[in-house]
């Protein structure tokens, strides 16, 4: 199964969304019965200011990860160099990590800057994320 998920979804229910933190309201909750893992296949974003060299791309369906001393749900990172202005990550291999719960209803995403472990300041703009869910 895919979710093809951007900040703008759900704004009636979660008004405060915006391109670096955004809550989706599933209409219909996945459920299932085996485990299963999430991978993120694809994102587009607006860009961000040139101070940020790396971003986390976390989810609050999976397992946590060690990042330096913090404990984060992270599905991806992005690193940036000066000269790359491309704002859309399309992934060659998919890292799949296993969920929290085989239950979704409401699924956040979350662009943290590495260096402050804070949301990314994106003044506009929306972000599109394409998420593959596996059954193990």
């Amino acid at each position: 199964m895919y979710l093809i998920l951007k900040s703008t979804d759900s704004v009636a229910i979660f008004p405060n969304n915006n391109a670096s933190h955004f809550n989706v309201h599933l209409s219909q909750p996945l459920c299932y019965q085996d485990y299963l893992s999430c991978a993120l296949i694809q994102l587009s974003y607006p860009q961000p200011p040139s101070s940020v060299k790396e971003i986390l791309v976390v989810t609050n369906r999976v397992i946590e990860s060690c990042v330096g001393d913090t404990l984060l749900p992270v599905t991806n990172r992005l690193i940036f160099d000066n000269t790359d202005n491309t704002n859309t990550l399309q992934l060659q291999q998919a890292i799949y990590l296993p969920l929290k719960s085989n239950d979704i209803d409401i699924l956040e995403v979350i662009l943290i800057e590495r260096d402050t472990l804070r949301p990314v300041k994106l003044l506009t703009g929306i972000t599109y994320c394409t998420l593959h869910f596996l059954e193990v």
